[in-house]
């Protein structure tokens, strides 16, 4: 259909044509499983199409994403047998972009009306205001723009209107980050380090667990790591700590942390001595059949382990199995 300023009746209609939808009314049956339309014992009772996850009018709380004035729905949108379809005439009745008759596949069907669809094994609302946020990673540089509690996902947008529940989460927890953009100073935090980072390159050894150590040390219980940067093989993240325990640790912030008190073990150095280990590993098997798979002892990442493992094992994903 082509794209024009919708009034708000339009948008009311259209509303109420992707409710229906999505609901499972006015809805034929598959000619190929006649048995989805309806009740699946043959009534007319309506039945939420499988493919269909969330509808949600409140919008995108996700940063970057403009809302759809109609609808966003999160689905599985691939098409297949078990999917719910439905007559053209309903969304399309001049059949400007159909054929007289056709059935529609849901997601088309709400293409049709101007909905935007997402996935819904990509996407969840918010608990709280019920706009949308993206669960799973679009680009490298992507960072979780929500909190995940145990009531369900809180959007940066709730989040931020009292984030003290949010920091005190993560206080003294090496595990956990912010990832949400707060100003921690408005908070009682003061920068500590910045400019961290952990990865698959030489000298990215900042390890949160070993920060920690070093904090609880020099009595700094009260710390929160930000996450401020993903990239494709590292991040880069500073460390937050809380003002009355810096002071009384007598640590000075522009004197930061020495790298005895930051880097844990050299993954990159690692890597590459595993990667030259494995040929030992390897000859040191006897001979036998089967895939042969190394992997790093858990003891010593830098050393490998090999072993055999049957055909069977390997083609069901057993093969790293201890």
């Amino acid at each position: 259909m082509t794209e024009t300023k919708l009034d708000a009746a339009e948008i009311a209609r259209r509303r109420k044509l992707v409710f229906l939808i999505c609901d499972g009314w006015n809805r034929v049956p598959n000619p190929d499983q006649p048995q989805l339309f309806g009740g699946h014992d043959g009534d007319d009772t309506p039945e939420r199409p499988d493919c269909v996850g969330e509808v949600c009018t409140e919008g995108y709380a996700e940063p970057g994403y403009t809302d759809n004035e109609i609808a966003v729905v999160t689905g599985n949108w691939n098409v297949g047998p078990d999917k719910e379809w439905v007559p053209a005439e309903m969304v399309d009745p001049n059949h400007a972009d159909t054929e007289a008759g056709e059935l529609l596949t849901t997601g088309r069907a709400l293409e049709l009306l101007g909905v935007e669809l997402e996935w819904s094994d990509e996407w969840t609302s918010c608990c709280d205001c019920m706009k949308l946020v993206r669960t799973q990673p679009d680009s490298y540089g992507w960072k979780r723009s929500y909190w995940d509690t145990d009531n369900g996902a809180v959007c940066e947008e709730c989040v931020k209107k009292d984030p003290t529940d949010y920091i005190e989460e993560m206080v003294g927890n090496d595990r956990s980050c912010i990832t949400i953009d707060i100003d921690l100073s408005k908070h009682g935090f003061v920068l500590l380090q910045g400019d961290l980072e952990n990865g698959f390159h030489h000298g990215q050894n900042a390890d949160p667990k070993v920060i920690g150590k070093s904090l609880r040390k020099s009595g700094i219980e009260r710390y929160v790591f930000v996450l401020d940067s993903t990239g494709q093989f590292d991040i880069s993240f500073s460390v937050w700590v809380d003002k009355k325990q810096l002071r009384k640790s007598k640590r000075k912030p522009a004197e930061g942390l020495s790298p005895s008190e930051t880097d844990g073990r050299d993954v990159a150095g690692d890597a590459a001595k595993y990667l030259r280990d494995t040929s030992r590993a390897i000859s040191e098997l006897p001979p036998g059949e089967g895939v042969v798979v190394t992997k790093p002892d858990p003891d010593d990442p830098s050393k490998a382990k090999a072993k055999r493992v049957s055909n069977e094992d390997f083609i069901a994903g057993k093969a790293l199995d201890d």
